[in-house]
């Protein structure tokens, strides 16, 4: 069974508590140890109460023992991955930062927005885009933790263009677990020839850590 993710690992410990998945209806089986009963519930209800703090108190519908021979470990693993799946929609986050404003060129140079993480973050994928489109020369930024670089392929936009999402070279990820309090900073490593390119904006898109 696999507990690697972090959105996992923080209700590992009610893991055994699930038994199946019942993919058509979106319900998990649940063991309620303080009720002793097997009870079905949505997926939805169970992360509304797990968020919450009231797992064990969740309103379910007690299912007859004759449902537990659908008990097997792919089951289990099945209703993890949906909760999991849920979980990081529930924790999605997009976090926006402007470089500059919308008129001016903009200019290579290390440091040009510096915040810090508010919380534990997963970072998935970058995004950028300008409001007016570097000419001649691609765009290319660089994103750091304390530092170092969270990319392998820089976050970059192509010459004439004005987003990351057409670039012939997409931005990798090489260090997607940013840590609370971390220091991110912005790198412009390179900007057009002939028009600079103005108005960037860089999203952050991934998940608050649940631990």
């Amino acid at each position: 069974m696999n507990t690697s993710n972090p959105n996992i690992r923080r209700y590992a410990g009610d893991i055994p508590q699930l038994l199946a998945y019942d993919s058509a209806n979106d319900e998990l089986m649940v063991i309620d140890k303080s009720a002793k009963q097997v009870k079905r519930i949505t997926v939805n209800d169970f992360i509304t109460n797990f968020l919450s703090g009231t797992l064990n108190s969740a309103a379910a519908v007690s299912v007859g023992t004759a449902q537990m021979d659908l008990v097997t470990g792919d089951d289990v693993q099945a209703a993890i991955d949906r909760i999991d799946e849920l979980l990081v929609g529930a924790n999605r986050e997009y976090i926006r930062l402007d470089i500059g404003d919308e008129t001016t060129p903009l200019t290579t140079g290390t440091n040009k927005f510096t915040f810090r993480m508010p919380h534990l973050f997963t970072l998935e994928s970058v995004r950028a885009s300008v409001t007016t489109a570097p000419t001649d020369a691609d765009l290319i930024i660089d994103i750091n933790e304390a530092g170092v670089s969270v990319l392998g392929d820089k976050l970059s936009i192509d010459a004439g263009e004005k987003t990351s999402q057409s670039a012939t070279t997409p931005a990798t990820i090489t260090d997607p677990n940013i840590a609370d309090d971390g220091e991110i900073t912005i790198d412009i490593d390179q900007v057009g020839s002939t028009i600079a390119g103005a108005g960037l904006k860089i999203t952050l898109i991934g998940s608050k850590s649940l631990v």
